[in-house]
């Protein structure tokens, strides 16, 4: 390891200063933790006391740089700051880049001279002299993987520039140093063909075979046995201009193609068989035809005879599609040099196509099928014959092919594109505006050639004002077309074609509908209440849509992407159908919703029969809570999403909205998602004001209030228990009072006002008693105790706890089994009943473990008193397990750093983490 300042070079030779560099510069311009930085100095051997060595060895480095601020602490650890191109390792990734850009760009000469640069920075393995626990796992090991994939991209740019006899010497060492590595071997073979040593590359190729089949029982790859078939057969090879005796039909490769890598490996794969068949796939614009002629021109050079191709114009708007006696009579012209008779029909046409074709090793391209009928006739019976299909639907019925579906663009690669199309420089120079761009076109390359195509035309326009543009729903799709290419006609032929097959309307009009539910995705039973249908019936209309590459299957749950979501919503759906579809999706969400807190409370009975309507669709129940939170998980931003479509409802369509937010609000406590469950809360509130129901607008604001308070928004919560109040008052059935005083006392006690509190709780019994309300009764009963126990008035708090454990026990609650018996635990410590404690906090424990929530911070807590009384008691040794228990649960939830955990471990007593007292006051 050396570090250059200026003009001079220092040699780093403590062991100590250099495992530390090594650290530094691996996670370069990243805050690197004191505990990163001792396991990099001393591996799992660190001293007593590792900060303060850590501190003096930072001092240490400090002097070896050339400015002492380079190495400073920020944000939890020390931070190595380095420009672009101090760091050997960046550096050398950054002139990977530039190379792999150059080649891309059928530049080799740049390449091979970034790559060489590249190569020259290396001077022995990575990290050679630095311990290994000092960096990143298998960061060295990365490093020198990318290094032998440089130095292969060099020769092949070398050989680019036939370099070949130069190139022998070098590649004869790599592979006695590599003898398994078939690329190296592969290069080889073609520099001693290219230099007229054809036996010696023979000579290579056996040699290779003899190694894998005895050292690992494999045959060689397609690439090695590809380039021994060249070498024999003395054909033009891989990099040359195809040469063929027939014709040259394909197109020009697209010189903007970027990407797509497994894909291309995986068509190229498939015709490693000379006589095969693939049929690539995928909604219009996804790139078929483009990936299909990249192909084909890498593929060219193995089908001397010829290259013929036809675009079927299968979905182009406004063009006849070609039927197979045009095409057939086409390929025959161009194969034999004359026009067959016109009296032939498909089948002798076929005929004669399978005879032209015969024996010769041809390459066919099929673009833009309609479906597999339209393809089969052109199919040549020869197996040298080699085929490439492409079509908007899975031609799953084309027994003879492979089948290959094209998905949308990772951003990575969408930025490739947009890059090549608009110039680097613009896109670097705007980053955050070009993934902008880059999500908003949603992966699809037709998105981002048109967006590319914009921007080119203003070159002086910004990437944000495009980005802005997109940005706005209701305009995206316009955006998105310029002169012959756009998005939404692309689109349109799909849902056209779909609409005038057999039975295709009713598929089309769940599209439609499919953009009023506007969900993240849906399922059967979502497509079954939007058509009104049953689910046999709407499992076929949703697959009438994947073929149509209208939408995507993936575990029985279906999407639109972004973009077709938007062509979605533009298919005009009548109001009044719209409403009463979207109407019917609320019941399916009012049901699963009813069904799924079943599961969670099935003693919940006022919650469990809120509302009933006869909207709600039957479906089946979760076996077990584990089933209803892996359902409530799937269907939680669906539930968003319907809720937010509820507020531009009318509001007497959509008071189905407020029923799911009340049923949805304790299995979602359960799930711990918190978050959701107020931004639900408060969509529900939005629909039960704008309706204006009282009793809708009480369990609204109530609910919200409820989750408010632990939050400590206790002001915010006073507001909507007012409105709750004020909504019970107006209602023949006072039967909500009773919570709504409960929860009021409970922001009384937050706020100190003990008293008052008091008050409240005691009318909210009362009321609750009155109308026999046994869970609110019990809910009010606990919280009264808790504000004794502050009071200091055990006795008081012990018979309100005890009176709430009652009610609980006979409810059947484990959830309210569990508070209550470790409030009275809590209260039997006090008054020094040790035993009754223990038991108290160990059923509080097992209550706990039944409502499913072992794994939150109360678990902790009632676990922690149970080690407490234990200890009281003497048992200290089943105290230190339970407090062991305890710490791991706090720590494993973030609620304790190690340290903290480790400490107190270490104390026969230790004092409650600030947690544990909280929960307690």
């Amino acid at each position: 390891m050396r570090v250059h300042t200026g003009d001079t070079t220092a040699h780093v030779d403590g062991s100590k200063q250099r495992a530390l560099l090594g650290a530094l510069i691996a996670r370069a311009g990243r805050a690197v933790s004191t505990d990163a930085l001792t396991t990099a100095l001393w591996g799992d051997s660190p001293p007593a006391s590792p900060r303060k060595a850590i501190t003096w060895h930072i001092g240490q480095v400090r002097e070896l740089l050339d400015r002492p601020d380079r190495l400073t602490w920020r944000g939890g650890g020390y931070v190595l700051s380095a420009e672009p191109g101090e760091i050997d390792a960046a550096r050398f990734e950054e002139l990977r880049t530039a190379g792999l850009t150059a080649l891309r760009d059928d530049d080799p000469a740049t390449a091979a001279d970034r790559f060489a640069e590249a190569l020259g920075l290396w001077r022995g393995e990575a990290y050679a002299d630095v311990p290994e626990h000092a960096v990143p796992d298998g960061e060295a090991t990365r490093l020198e993987g990318l290094r032998l994939d440089v130095l292969a991209h060099r020769i092949t740019a070398d050989l680019d520039l036939g370099r070949h006899d130069a190139l022998v010497p070098e590649l004869t060492g790599l592979v006695a140093a590599h003898p398994l590595d078939e690329g190296f071997r592969a290069r080889l073979m073609l520099a001693l063909y290219r230099s007229g040593r054809r036996a010696d590359a023979l000579e290579v190729y056996r040699e290779g075979r003899r190694l894998l089949v005895s050292e690992l029982g494999l045959e060689p790859g397609p690439e090695l046995r590809a380039m021994e078939q060249t070498v024999l057969a003395g054909e033009s090879v891989a990099d040359e201009p195809a040469r063929t005796t027939g014709p040259a039909e394909l197109p020009a490769a697209p010189r903007a193609f970027t990407g797509r890598e497994d894909d291309i490996a995986g068509l190229l794969a498939v015709f490693d068989d000379p006589g095969a068949v693939c049929a690539v796939a995928g909604p219009g614009g996804i790139g078929k035809s483009a990936l299909a002629l990249h192909v084909a021109h890498k593929l060219a050079p193995r089908f001397p005879d010829g290259q013929l191709y036809v675009n079927l114009h299968g979905t182009t708007p406004d063009v006849k599609s070609l039927a197979p006696e045009e095409v057939l009579g086409r390929f025959l012209r161009s194969l034999l040099g004359e026009a067959p008779a016109a009296a032939l029909d498909v089948e002798e046409l076929a005929g004669r196509f399978r005879s032209a074709t015969a024996g010769k090793r041809l390459l066919i391209v099929i673009d833009d099928a309609r479906d597999a009928a339209q393809v089969r006739p052109l199919l040549p019976g020869s197996p040298t014959c080699a085929v490439i299909v492409t079509g908007r639907r899975l031609l799953s019925t084309l027994d003879e092919a492979v089948l290959h579906r094209l998905e949308v663009l990772p951003e990575r690669e969408s930025l490739a594109v947009l890059s090549r199309l608009v110039g680097e420089r613009r896109v670097a120079a705007e980053p955050t505006a070009a993934r902008d761009i880059t999500r908003h076109c949603d992966g699809l390359p037709l998105a981002l050639i048109v967006a590319a195509a914009r921007l080119r035309s203003r070159p002086r326009a910004s990437l944000a004002s495009l980005a802005v543009r997109l940005g706005a729903e209701d305009a995206r799709l316009g955006e998105l077309a310029l002169d012959d290419r756009a998005v939404r006609a692309s689109l349109a032929v799909s849902h056209r074609e779909l609409a005038e097959e057999v039975d295709g309307a009713r598929a089309a009009r769940l599209f439609g509908l499919l953009g009023v539910a506007d969900t993240p995705d849906l399922t059967v039973p979502v497509a079954a209440a939007l058509a009104d249908v049953g689910d046999p019936a709407a499992g076929e209309l949703l697959g009438r849509l994947v073929d149509a590459q209208l939408l995507d299957e993936h575990d029985e749950r279906f999407r639109l992407h972004d973009l077709v979501r938007l062509f979605a919503k533009e298919q005009g759906v009548p109001r009044e159908e719209a409403v009463d579809a979207f109407e019917r999706v609320l019941g399916h969400y009012a049901g699963f919703a009813r069904r799924i807190l079943g599961v969670f409370e099935p003693s919940a009975t006022f919650r469990r029969e809120f509302r009933v309507s006869a909207a709600e669709r039957p479906g089946p129940s979760p076996a077990d809570r584990e089933e209803a939170l892996r359902w409530l998980r799937a269907e939680v931003d669906n539930l968003h999403a319907v809720l937010r479509q509820a507020t531009t409802m009318p509001p007497e369509r959509a008071a189905q909205a407020v029923t799911i937010s009340f049923l949805v609000k304790l299995p979602l406590h359960y799930a711990k998602a918190w978050g959701d469950m107020r931004t639900i809360a408060l969509q529900a509130i939005a629909v039960a004001d704008a309706l204006g129901d009282p009793e809708l607008r009480l369990t609204s604001h109530r609910d919200l209030a409820e989750m408010l308070l632990p939050l400590n928004l206790v002001d915010e919560a006073l507001v909507h228990l007012g409105i709750a109040l004020e909504s019970v008052r107006l209602m023949d059935e006072r039967s909500g009072e009773a919570s709504i005083l409960g929860i009021t006392g409970a922001a009384y006690r937050r706020l100190g006002r003990y008293q008052e509190a008091l008050v409240m709780f005691g009318q909210g019994v009362e009321k609750a008693r009155e109308y026999g309300l046994a869970q609110v009764e019990a809910a009010t009963l606990v919280e009264m105790g808790f504000l004794y126990a502050k009071l200091d008035d055990r006795d008081a708090a012990l018979d309100a706890q005890e009176r709430a454990a009652v009610i609980a026990e006979s409810l059947g609650s484990p959830h309210g089994q569990a508070i209550t018996s470790a409030a009275i635990a809590s209260l039997l410590y006090d008054k020094k009943r040790f035993q009754e404690s223990a038991d108290r906090f160990q059923h509080a424990i097992e209550m706990n473990r039944a409502a499913g929530q072992e794994d939150v911070a109360v678990a902790a807590d009632y676990t922690w008193g149970l080690a407490e009384a234990q200890y009281a008691m003497g048992r200290k040794a089943e105290a230190r397990v339970n407090w062991d228990l305890s710490l791991a649960l706090l720590q494993r939830l973030g609620l304790i750093t190690e340290e903290e955990k480790e400490r107190l471990a270490g104390e026969e007593l230790p004092e409650p983490p600030p947690i544990i007292s909280m929960r307690r006051t």
